[in-house]
């Protein structure tokens, strides 16, 4: 089925599996899981796990390219920010690195 979002909050086939709300990644026990700084996504201790830039290139902390924004779309996120919708992505579907 895969993961929708709604009103800030994120679920797969009916079950939530967290919410984003002002840069913040949170998971569906309200535990937060990551931030969005800038163009940097920080994991909870503020340490960088990727990067999104402006042409859409998603990478690691390494600065080595995973991928595009367009390759972690979440269905209902398409308003959202690129590098909300990569934080969102990588914190409640799947990690990327």
């Amino acid at each position: 089925m895969g993961a929708e979002f709604k009103d800030g909050v994120i679920k797969d086939g009916g079950k939530k599996l967290g919410e984003v709300k002002n840069g913040i990644i949170k998971d569906a026990s309200n535990r937060k899981l990551g931030v969005v700084d800038g163009d940097k996504i920080k994991d909870a201790s503020y340490n960088l796990v990727l990067t999104v830039e402006k042409d859409g290139d998603v990478k690691d902390k390494s600065y080595r390219q995973i991928g595009k924004v367009k390759d972690f779309q979440i269905k209902g996120m398409e308003r959202e920010l690129d590098i909300t919708i990569v934080a969102a992505y990588h914190f409640l579907v799947k990690k990327l690195v």
